[in-house]
């Protein structure tokens, strides 16, 4: 009776300082109810349950460190995410599976590197996003400004040939450009993206190694076509993802809204794609997997700047960091390399990038010279 009594005290005196943390009504009552869990499976967070501030002491305290991580639990606002987190007693939680680890928030990188402009008369030119730029070609006029894509006007008719433009983005770059029928494209770091300044008649073609999201401006005249790899994708008017880095040995697809075709080169059966579908080809094996997705978001987000990864082995993840930052991953720590992590960068440095995943993945690592060298941690 007595211990009913100091929990119902303690769990009071609690809600308060979290409403005065700014919990909705919702998610305090769902903090009550995992406290109260808490306390009836003896997880106790001080020596004596009656001993209130003690609680709540190390209740901030873990908190803080919570925080610190940007670790989000269940689907509660971000409060209650952390007074659950440390309710529970875990350090990481979301959805995870027996080997996963969850990380939080943000990065956007930095490279020596610039963008470059590969013109079809042979001029090249290197493009900053904090520079301003215009360039003019046969049929079309390219102009950037500091902050903004590279939008090139509508061609003055159609070519009778297409000659073909190239941008290259290097590791720890991103670009955007709108293409003069009027498409949009995200380029991702250590991409390549060919296009003609102006399209011929009948086509809309474009060549694609790295990753890019396309908004495809609508012309039933006119498909678009993405070819990559040995695949080609069809559209009329979409939003779709595409990615084929080495490490993957294959290209994925990814629709978010309209209809595409994927069909290999020289084959005209292929594979139709409905919103929220993605389709992987394995190219070694030549096999296709298509899939319907709970969310795209976590293939598109990196537009936005935001890394997004979600229970992909180290393994996989070094490479996207790899590119992401433009820095090189070593990794002394094999044991690492199948562990599964799932998380969401926005803004962090590469060594801020790597500390949260210290903190989720239990490892060492050092920064020097762009490069970051990953070993075991220590008495391992």
């Amino acid at each position: 009776m007595q211990e009913k009594q100091d929990m119902d005290r303690a769990l009071a005196r609690s809600l308060e300082r979290g409403g005065e943390s700014g919990l909705s009504p919702e998610e305090t009552a769902k903090v009550a109810e995992l406290w109260k869990e808490s306390f009836r499976a003896g997880h106790k967070l001080a020596d004596t349950v009656a001993d209130e501030d003690k609680a709540w002491e190390v209740l901030e305290n873990r908190i803080k460190r919570a925080q610190a991580k940007n670790v989000r639990i269940y689907r509660l606002g971000w409060a209650a995410s952390l007074l659950v987190l440390a309710i529970t007693g875990l350090a990481l939680f979301l959805n995870r599976t027996p080997t996963g680890h969850e990380i939080g928030q943000k990065t956007v990188a930095s490279a020596s590197d610039e963008i470059s402009i590969l013109f079809p008369d042979g001029r090249s030119a290197t493009l900053a996003d904090s520079s301003s730029a215009v360039f003019s070609g046969r049929h079309t006029t390219a102009s950037k400004k500091a902050g903004a894509p590279l939008v090139y006007s509508p061609a003055s008719g159609s070519t009778r040939k297409a000659e073909y433009t190239t941008v290259r983005v290097p590791k720890g770059k991103r670009f955007s450009l709108v293409l003069s029928d009027g498409t949009k494209v995200w380029l991702n770091s250590d991409t390549e993206l060919r296009y003609p300044e102006a399209f011929p008649a009948g086509s809309r073609n474009v060549e694609l190694k790295g990753e890019a999201c396309f908004e495809v401006a609508k012309d039933k005249k006119k498909p678009f076509l993405v070819k990559v790899s040995d695949l080609e994708i069809k559209v009329y008017g979409t939003q779709f993802n595409v990615t084929h880095y080495p490490e993957m040995q294959g290209v994925r697809t990814v629709l978010v809204e309209g209809s595409v075709g994927v069909s290999k080169l020289g084959y005209p059966e292929g594979v139709k794609l409905r919103p929220s579908q993605s389709l992987y080809y394995d190219i070694k094996a030549n096999k296709a997997r298509k899939e319907t997705l709970d969310d795209t978001d976590i293939f598109t987000a990196w537009k936005d700047g935001r890394l997004v990864f979600q229970n992909e082995p180290f393994s996989l993840l070094a490479k996207r960091l790899e590119r992401w930052y433009g820095i090189k991953v070593i990794n002394r720590y094999d044991a690492l390399r199948t562990e599964r992590f799932s998380g969401d960068f926005i803004n962090e440095s590469a060594t801020e990038a790597f500390s949260r995943l210290k903190m989720a993945g239990d490892f060492e690592f050092e920064f020097q010279n762009g490069t970051i060298v990953i070993t075991a941690p220590k008495g391992k």
